[in-house]
């Protein structure tokens, strides 16, 4: 009330000018409050109904219409954004354009979001924008995931102007983090005065803790421990000046309390919260500030305009599509998203798998669609363009063809031409060649002679005069070379190598092949009469050092002799006719000519080499002297000898003309050297060719001084040394060079003889060019001629194969020409249906991947495509289309078998939906078969993880930041929060950044994830399933019977499986190889440009390609053959690959019967693989096969069958041998449907006395089949043979009469099971060891030692409890014979509970990696631990040491809602169950031995102590056993434990030692009000329990001579010992006798457990549509048929109306016939309206519903819906029996209400409330005799009549019938209660007489006061209690459980 006043405190005057306004933002503010917190649709239109009716009752006069116009909506922002007036919107477009301008503002300064605002969007913000504005105002939105809350919340929270904060999960971030986050808003807000908005989402609550701290703000604002003191301060000093300003006193109180009202009023906290689950209801009830300070905004799906809306926003930038079927589009997106939501349901009904559907998911579909019209239709014409292109190429090839050979005729002619022209300038040529000749003839010996001199002489081009030694530069050092390579040497480089290196030559060029001079002329060969000149003619080179060639030898080089080439490195041109090899005279004279100046020009070369060093010497000698060194040396005043002597040797070389100066002393040698510039350069320019001989002789003595040495002078002058030096080295140089002399001059006269050579040379050389010219010319004519010639055939040729090449090309691609022109007609036939398929294929890739194959096909088949042809604008759709066709082809299937995905349908649309989901796929995959195709698909480019492991969150930020593709295994239903970002793909700037934690990671745009969980069947929360693809790869029957086959052919015939493995492999390689090759060969063909004919390569390739694809093809074809001939091999194994595959899925559904039977298909190929090795080998296969089979199921069922509990194991075997049967046809569906249901006919009488009424009914339905026929007849005839059978005590081993012991086993199950149904069990077991071998039903237990010998470090062993069994003493025992032990520490045993989960861990953590024992006992008591526990076992079932087990123990959940054992712990572990024995031996020596002597002897009262002690002890076996009896033993289970027996006999003794006599009834009180009946609930069983102390527990006792049980007297005194053999010796035989029950109730028990284990058996029958448990007739039909026939038979309801009209008055009975009225048209009203439903639904014309799924299922399963027994009173009928009884029922209603008349006795079974009836009674008497009614009771009196011989009511009370006795029966003639008849399980009663009487009046003697019930299961449907006359005790009659049941 408080939040309306608010929001009517919003207006202003401007906001209400007239009272329609004020009644109108009533009705806003109304809908706000109270209308915005609905959930349900009903709900919100009855909110909307009191509206109307409220403003009808108080403001009709204004008018609904303008009341309730649309939209009413107020908001701060109607005139404007940042003008805060609360006003109402003028209406929807004007609002739109709004917070249109408002999302373009804000995307330009915050992350783009790119929101559709349509009406539902709209109305959120203004409400959320609504609870800003408001003071305080926080926000509860509450909605799944993806439904906008967040972006909403930000748009809304930027209009009102404020800022929005959100916490970053990292990697441990906890309450400390949070505190630190909100500390910091409380700053923001208050100090610094930023008002903001605080946004948190579900998955942000990482601990349930953070909403402590939430918790606190939203109820007071404070939350401990936020600030640290000093920031407290800081805090108070901010805030005293602003409440100084507001006239307060600054105390610390007030300045904190107005910073708390500050934050209140600036921080807002919106909380953005999901409802799936119970999570929401449990925060609110454990934070209640969480809903009670917020206002709740619900997001409730989105409407059908919404997402036409949306969809058709998005659809506007989608381009190629026609706007009307952009509309269509719209709606069928709408469409798959709704019809997807409702099948959801029906998939959580039937399979329990939550899948559901965000708005998110609607989004991503339109985003995937859009992008994959794009990619498809990029594709589609890239094929179009590139087969358009092939085809024209070959159009073209072939329109060329005729072209080209009219040119090739053309050119052939042309060609004759060409040949003729060409032979007759051969002839020209002839002649003209051979005048040349003849003129060549006559010069050739000279010109011969002068081609070798000139040969020679351009060899030795180095040894020219000008050339030889030019030693012509300053100081006389020789002449660098211009650069190393031109034949001359660097400075510092040994001297010249000699001219025979190929580094020797002067001149340009210098090289192989380089003209050596510029004189070198070219030389002409004439040989024989043929010229060669031009080109032909080389110059060549002699190489240095050598004499020529000698005879025989040719010269290196080419040279052309009789028209051959010999071997060398130069040429020599010869004279010779044609073909000799000699060389004439002439010519070897000129050869020695050139050897002589080779030798000379060696000889000079070899001295100057000599003479060179010492000039060297010379120069460096003078390069040591300097002005320093010779000033140093002038200033001497007396220097030593060998100094003057140095100085004198210079002067006398240096003297002018040879005149050695006569003073050479020091002193003429200071004035030599007195200007030392030019010293030193006389002395360089030193002619060091032409020394004076009076000078060398002279300088001799010096020279042959020892000590003119340059290195004795060092010592005395630097400078005098050098000058040593320079003087023995010039001296030196010129004795060598005066030795060259005679040899150079010799030299320059043979320069002079070839100089003369060489001018003769070019007289004749002249003369030698006209005539090659001419020659050259002639040549060149001819050469032209035949050039055009060999062109002009060369064309001819080409065009001539470029024909035949087109012709090959046209006739090899003839099959491709028709193929590719029909793809190019279909390709542009796909592209105008292009939009409709993809739209199918978005559809399907975004919303079936979770659902099973069934459920796939139904919503393609029977609801898209339909929905999709009755458009009204049609999609254009490809007919029959597969959605995998446009996705897929044969050649990626090929390649993803090739990787190891199984080869079935879904496995292929899995794979298909993984590779084309734009979302990350999260793949459920338990077998993991998905897991190890991805591994095998990505290889080395996949890096794999699981949460947890060591630095993962490092790999993730590697393989984010490089582009891998991430594989995240093994994931649990929730991720760690820290991941959200990645999972959302909530890039930031620009996409180019993602944040993991507090860390900023490059987004890679390669980047994938994909998402893998073991889980079966996983509860994913909306918000996950919006952000990834579900995925389901769980495997199916079909795709396991194939690798079972494969697995079993491997064993068997690995040579079989071999090659069947590669033929398969080498196909699907085909199917590659050949797709290749296409594309190869229109990408060849595509590529080719212009004449691509004349491409030879190009046509070869083409060629090849199509031989290679030709060649495949056929290989294809043997392949085939080959392939059917190996699998007519592997087939003869099917039946074992077949069974095991039928055993497994048989496994899968045993978690049906109770959720901790679990099994992997890990361990299941094990089992199966073990079995394989077991089995007996054979010589036929056929026999081997049988062996095989039988082995498999005999090892699966041992395998299994320990791990469940005795209750169970029946159910299993009948479920294999059913199975199996059926799978191998040996069995009639239809017969076995009976046995499993038992259809009956109700209301029918048996006529034989031993058969039960609904027996007799299950006869007359066996009747009518042909198998069975006159059965019925047959029984009433020889009803004595019959009775004898049935009556027998175990019939089942009986022979059947007359013929119909010759029935089938089956048969006579289905005859059994209505004769009797309490000995079904024995009937089933003795039929599955008829079937399958005695074996199966021995009931052999597994030695504990053998299922330790089948664990591994990775195979836990998981035993199951049962209470009062210890199973560890077994892994104790054995652990003590394998050395592992508690005292040597290598045995752990942790109990859970109470804080061991750390001790737990530590023992897991030491134990794998020392290879200990771990026990891990009760790990039920650790809820919140399991999951961790489940991670660490998995992490170390890896890789630990091999001596390491886990051994686990937890009890199995009460309820499957209660089941928290993790999958992952169970599936994998072998299971065995220990279950304590049954019978009232087991259990009564059970009691004893909890026992010693010790305890017996401790009581100083010990013949008391003991006889009490083994009642007590009788008494426990006897309360825990008699619960087997089921309601008859208890109404309520109730857990009695050793504990109580244990506890009890410590009580005894206390009492006995305190007290002096025994007190009996203070015992008893404690033992059966305490003790044990602290567990009892029920006020029956409380007297049970007494009555049976009473019984036990007595002073008679003492006396020896009381029976505990008939013929089991208490036991004297004995010892410990004593009364285990007494138990042994004397207790009777088990029955129902020893716990005070009638024999009938065992038989009651067996009925009971045989009928529930058909049910079971029943239920787990597979669920395929096609046909309902294989009667031949589909589900559908069943269910349609049982429908019919209810509707049909169907009374209309009561006309209430009427029948109040006849009812003169209201008596109490006449109110309780119009209650019963309105409830049973309450039931019919909901029979009618629910099948009514159905049947549309099966036609198709309504969308199947979860109930209407459930309502299906029931009715197939012939039970009566939920939804009917809601509104209807309790049965334990079928749903026949029960339908039969109601019509019943509504008769007897008809009856009774056409007159209000009171039946002559009433069906009290037949009311609702048979309460109201009897209390009716009760009021009746009470008005007659104005009785209180609270004094009042009722009388029971049993007549001796049945129901048809009472003709009238009686004056008072009421006759009743229809009631039966259970425990015992009513004997008529003495009018008591007497013991039951055998097998007559529930008697009916005579009619009763009740009438209400005072309470004083009620005779209580001699009568049992008999509790009435309706129903067998007594407890919640007790009605009253009758007292019953009886001669017995009623203590009897108390431990039989005798009851009176309205129904049976």
């Amino acid at each position: 009330m408080a939040m309306c006043l608010q929001g009517l405190l919003f207006s202003t005057a401007e906001c209400l000018k007239n009272p329609i306004d004020l009644v109108r933002l009533w009705l806003h503010e109304a809908e706000r409050v109270y209308g915005d917190k609905l959930i349900d649709e009903k709900d919100q239109e009855s909110f909307g109904r009191v509206l109307v009716a409220t403003c009808k009752k108080h403001f009709d006069e204004l008018g609904e219409t303008l009341l309730f116009t649309k939209p009413n909506i107020y908001c701060h922002f109607a005139h404007g954004i940042g003008e805060p007036k609360y006003l109402p919107v003028s209406g929807w477009p004007s609002l739109n354009k709004l917070l249109a301008e408002a999302l373009d503002t804000y995307n330009e300064v915050n992350a783009v979001m790119n929101l559709v605002l349509f009406e539902d969007a709209v109305s959120h913000i203004c409400r959320i924008s609504r609870i800003l504005e408001a003071p305080r105002g926080n926000a509860l939105l509450v909605g799944v995931g993806g439904s906008g809350k967040q972006s909403l919340s930000r748009l809304a929270a930027y209009i009102s102007g404020l800022d929005v904060f959100q916490i970053t999960l990292k990697k441990g971030y906890g309450i400390p983090d949070l505190k630190l986050d909100l500390a910091s808003q409380y700053i923001k807000a208050a100090v610094k005065n930023t008002p903001t908005v605080f946004l948190m989402t579900d998955s942000q609550v990482a601990e349930e803790p953070f909403l402590v701290l939430i918790n606190d703000f939203l109820a007071s604002g404070e939350v401990p421990g936020l600030f640290q003191d000093d920031e407290v301060e800081n805090i108070l000093s901010s805030m005293r000046p602003q409440v100084k300003f507001l006239g307060l006193l600054d105390t610390r109180e007030n300045c904190w309390k107005f910073f708390i009202d500050k934050v209140r009023r600036q921080l807002k906290i919106i909380l953005c919260f999901s409802p799936v689950g119970s999570t929401l209801r449990v925060r609110a009830r454990k934070f209640p500030a969480v809903v009670n300070c917020t206002a709740i905004d619900w997001f409730h799906e989105w409407p059908e305009d919404a997402l036409v809306s949306v969809s058709g926003r998005f659809l506007e930038e989608t381009e190629g599509i026609e706007p009307d079927v952009k509309v269509s589009i719209s709606q069928f997106m709408s469409f798959v998203h709704e019809s997807v939501n409702e099948m959801s349901k029906v998939y959580l009904a039937t399979e329990r798998r939550y899948n559901y559907t965000t708005p998110k998911t609607f989004l991503e579909q339109i985003k995937l669609y859009q992008n994959l019209l794009a990619k498809k239709r990029r594709e589609l014409i890239a094929k179009i363009e590139r087969l358009e292109n092939g085809l024209m190429k070959l159009q073209s090839t072939a329109s060329q063809v005729d072209d080209l050979k009219a040119k090739l005729a053309v050119q052939e002619l042309e060609l004759k031409h060409k040949n003729e022209d060409a032979d007759k300038l051969i002839q020209v040529v002839g002649v003209e060649t051979d005048k040349v000749s003849r003129e060549k003839m006559i010069a050739d010996e000279e010109e011969l002679k002068v081609q070798v001199i000139n040969t020679v002489r351009a060899c030795q081009a180095p040894l020219t005069p000008r050339a030889s030694c030019q030693w012509q530069q300053q100081g006389g050092r020789p002449a660098r070379a211009a650069s190393p390579g031109r034949g001359e040497r660097e400075p510092g480089q040994p001297s010249p190598a000699p001219p025979s290196q190929a580094s020797s030559w002067r001149g340009r060029g210098a090289g192989p092949g380089a003209v050596a001079e510029p004189r070198a002329q070219q030389a002409a060969c004439v040989l024989g009469d043929r010229a060669s000149a031009g080109p032909a003619a080389r110059t060549v080179r002699m190489p240095w050092g050598t004499h020529g060639p000698s005879r025989g030898q040719r010269a290196p080089g080419r040279c052309l002799v009789g028209g051959r080439s010999c071997a060398g490195g130069h040429a020599l041109w010869c004279s010779g006719r044609q073909g000799e090899g000699r060389h004439e005279p002439g010519c070897r004279h000129v050869l020695y000519l050139g050897q002589n100046v080779a030798e000379k020009q060696r000889a000079c070369e070899t001295d100057l080499a000599k003479a060179e060093p010492a000039l060297i010497a010379a120069q460096e000698a003078l390069d040591t002297l300097n002005k320093n060194n010779l000033t140093e040396l002038k200033s001497f005043g007396s220097p030593p000898e060998a100094v003057v002597n140095v100085t004198a040797a210079v002067m006398i070389l240096t003297a002018p003309g040879g005149r050695i100066p006569k003073d050479k002393s020091w002193k003429a040698a200071k004035i030599m050297m007195g200007k030392v510039d030019s010293f030193i350069d006389t002395l360089k320019k030193f002619d060091k060719e032409h020394i004076p001989e009076p000078c060398l002789k002279a300088f001799r003595p010096y020279q042959s001084d020892p000590t003119f040495d340059p290195e004795f002078i060092m010592s005395k002058s630097t400078a005098a040394a050098g000058l040593c030096s320079w003087c023995l080295n010039i001296v030196r140089f010129y004795e060598v060079y005066c030795d060259v002399a005679p040899k150079r001059q010799a030299l320059e006269e043979a320069n002079a003889e070839l100089a003369e050579a060489q001018e003769k040379l070019s007289r004749i050389k002249n003369k030698i060019a006209d005539l090659n010219a001419n020659l050259a010319t002639l040549t060149a004519e001819f050469e032209k001629a035949t050039a055009e010639k060999i062109k002009c055939q060369q064309e001819a040729d080409t065009t001539n194969r470029v024909i035949m090449l087109a012709n090959r090309l046209v006739r090899g691609l003839a099959s491709e020409n028709v193929r590719w022109a029909e793809s190019v007609q279909t390709f542009q036939e796909q592209g105008k249906t292009l939009c409709g398929d993809v739209l199918l294929i978005s559809a399907f890739v975004s919303y079936v991947g979770y659902f099973t194959k069934k459920y796939r096909a139904e919503l393609v088949d029977r609801h898209w495509v339909p929905y999709l042809n009755k458009l009204k604008v049609p999609i254009p759709v490809t007919p029959e289309l597969d959605p995998l066709s446009l996705l897929t082809d044969d050649a990626d299937v090929a390649t993803w078998n090739n990787q190891g995905l199984p080869s079935d349908r879904m496995s292929t649309e899995n794979a298909t939906i993984l590779c084309s989901t734009e979302r990350w796929p999260l793949i459920v995959d338990a077998q993991l078969q998905g897991i190890k195709w991805i591994k095998n698909k990505y290889g080395q480019d996949l890096k794999a993880i699981r949460l947890g492991q060591r630095s993962y969150l490092d790999i993730i930020e590697q393989a984010v930041s490089e582009g891998h593709t991430l594989l995240i295994e093994n994931i649990g239903e929730t991720v760690e929060p820290v991941l959200d970002p990645l999972l959302g793909r909530n890039t930031i700037k620009k996409g180019k950044y993602i944040k993991i934690g507090d860390k900023e990671v490059e987004y890679h745009p390669h980047f994938r994830l994909i998402l893998h969980t073991k889980y079966f069947n996983p509860h994913y929360k909306p918000e996950m399933q919006a952000q990834c693809t579900l995925i389901n790869f769980l495997v199916t029957r079909d795709g396991l019977e194939d690798q079972l086959l494969a697995a079993v052919v491997a064993k068997e015939r690995p040579d079989l499986e071999e090659l069947k493995a590669n033929l398969t492999k080498s196909q699907n390689e085909f199917k590659i190889f050949l797709k290749e090759l296409e594309d190869s060969l229109l990408a060849r063909l595509s590529a080719a440009s212009g004449n691509f004919l004349g491409d030879t390569a190009l046509v070869e390739n083409l060629e090849t390609t199509k031989r290679t694809a030709m060649e495949i093809e056929e290989k294809v074809r043997e392949a085939k053959v080959t392939e059917v001939r190996i699998n007519e091999a592997r087939e003869s194994y099917r039946p074992a690959a077949e069974r095991a595959s039928l055993l497994y899925f048989i496994l899968n559904d045993l978690n049906k019967i109770n959720p901790i039977y679990q099994f992997s298909l890990k361990a299941f190929n094990v089992v199966f693989e073990k079995a394989i090795q077991r089995t007996t080998p054979a010589e036929e296969v056929k026999q081997r096969v049988a062996n095989l089979t039988d082995e498999i199921t005999y090892s699966v069922f041992m395998y299994t069958a320990r791990g469940l509990f005795e209750r169970d194991k029946l159910i299993f075997l009948a479920q294999v041998a059913f199975q199996v049967l059926l799978m191998k046809k040996e069995v009639n569906p239809v017969e076995l449907d009976f046995l499993l249901r038992f259809p009956f006919k109700a209301s029918v009488a048996s006529p034989v006395d031993f058969l039960q009424s609904q027996g007799w009914g299950g006869i007359k339905v066996l009747s009518d089949m042909d198998a069975f026929k006159n059965l019925d007849s047959d029984i009433e005839g020889s009803a004595k043979r019959w009775k004898k059978f049935v009556e027998s005590e175990a019939p089942e081993k009986e022979v059947f009469p007359k013929e119909w012991k010759n029935k089938t086993a089956l048969q006579k199950l289905c005859m059994m099971r209505c004769m009797r149904p309490d000995r079904m069990t024995y009937a089933v077991r003795n039929f599955v060891e008829e079937k399958m071998g005695s074996k199966f039903v021995e009931g052999r237990s597994v030695e504990f030692s053998k299922s330790y010998e089948e664990s591994s470090p990775s195979t836990a062993i998981f035993f199951i409890l049962s209470p009062g069994v210890d199973p560890l003493k077994d892994v104790e025992a054995l652990g003590k014979k394998l050395g592992f032990t508690i005292d040597n520490e290598k045995l752990h045993n942790v109990s859970l509970g109470q804080g061991q989960e750390v001790v737990a861990e530590n023992a897991l953590d030491v134990a794998a990696v020392q290879g200990h024992w771990v026990i891990l006992q009760n790990i039920h008591l650790v809820a919140k631990w399991l999951g961790t526990l489940d991670k660490k076992v998995e992490r170390y079932s890896q890789g630990s040491h091999a001596d390491y087990r886990v051994f686990m123990s937890a009890e199995p959940a009460p309820s499957p809602d209660a089941h928290i054992i993790p999958q992952g712990l169970l599936e994998n572990a072998i299971k065995i169950t220990n279950e304590p024995p049954t019978g009232m031996y087991a259990n009564l020596h059970k009691a004893l031995d909890l026992f010693t002597q010790d305890t017996l002897e401790m009581c100083s009262r010990e013949i008391e102590f003991k006889c009490i002690l083994f009642a007590l002890c009788y008494f426990h076996a006897v309360v825990a056993e008699r619960r087997k009896f089921g309601a008859q033993g208890w109404n309520r289970s109730y857990p009695f434990n050793n504990g109580d027996l244990t506890i009890s006999i410590n009580v005894l003794y206390n009492y006995l030692e305190a007290n002096a006599k025994v007190p009996w009834d203070d015992l008893r009180y404690l033992f059966g009000e305490i003790m044990y009946g602290g567990h009892i609930t029920d006020d029956w069983d409380r007297r049970l329990c007494r009555t049976y102390l009473q019984e036990y527990v007595r002073v008679e006792m003492l006396e020896g001579d009381m029976l505990l049980a008939p013929s089991f007297f208490i036991p004297p005194n004995l010892d410990y010992k004593g009364y285990h053999e007494y138990v042994d010796e004397s207790l009777p035989p088990e029955s129902p006798y020893l716990y005070g029950l009638h024999p009938n109730a065992e038989i009651g028990f067996l009925t009971v457990t045989s009928e529930k284990l058909f049910r079971t058996v029943l239920e787990m029958q597979p669920k395929e549509s096609e046909a309902g448990a294989g009667t031949g007739v589909s589900r559908e039909e069943k269910v349609k048929a049982g429908l019919d026939e209810i509707l049909e038979r169907l009374p209309e309801p009561f006309n209430m109306v009427e029948v109040m009209a006849k009812a003169a008055e209201k008596t109490p009975y006449v109110v309780v016939a119009f209650q019963e009225c309105e409830r049973m048209n309450i039931l019919t009203t909901e029979l009618r309206r629910s099948l009514k439903e159905l049947n549309l639904g099966l036609k198709g014309e309504l969308t199947i519903t979860t109930d209407m799924e459930e309502l299906s299922t029931a009715l197939f399963y012939d039970n009566v819906p939920e939804s009917w027994t809601n509104r209807a009173y309790p049965s334990l009928l079928g749903l026949g029996a029960w339908y039969a009884d109601l019509l019943l029922r509504i008769r007897e209603l008809e009856a009774w209400t056409t007159d209000f008349a009171l039946p002559a006795t009433v069906w009290l079974a037949g009311f609702f409330n048979p309460q109201s009836f009897l209390t009716a009674i009760m009021q009746s008497m009470a008005r007659k005799n104005e009785w209180p009614l609270d004094k009042m009771c009722l009388s029971m009196e049993v007549t001796k009549k049945n129901r048809e011989d009472m003709t009238a009511p009686p004056r008072e009370g009421s006759y009743i019938h229809g009631l039966f006795m259970e425990g015992a029966r009513w004997d008529i003639p003495s009018g008591v209660i007497a013991d039951a008849r055998l097998k007559e399980l529930t008697p009916s009663m005579p009619v009763i007489f009740i009438r209400a009487i005072p309470v004083d009046r009620m005779d209580t003697k001699n009568v049992y006061e008999c509790p009435v019930y309706k129903t067998r299961i007594r407890g919640p449907t007790y009605v009253w209690t009758f007292n019953l006359k009886t001669k017995e005790k009623p203590a009897k009659w108390i431990l039989a459980a005798v009851a009176l049941l309205l129904q049976v």
